[in-house]
């Protein structure tokens, strides 16, 4: 998971939505994070059609 926000930079006040998410998955249990993940793709899915 660490990976995947690695090149987030220090937060700039309320604005730094990846870091807020990155919190906020971090706090949860592995499979509370896969699906959210999966929760994630959906909408991704359905904004692209």
């Amino acid at each position: 998971m660490s990976k995947l926000f690695e090149k987030i930079g220090e937060p700039e006040g309320d604005d730094n939505i990846p870091l807020k998410c990155y919190e906020l998955l971090s706090s949860k249990s592995c499979a509370k994070q896969k699906q959210l993940y999966r929760i994630l793709t959906e909408i991704d899915k359905y904004e692209k059609s």
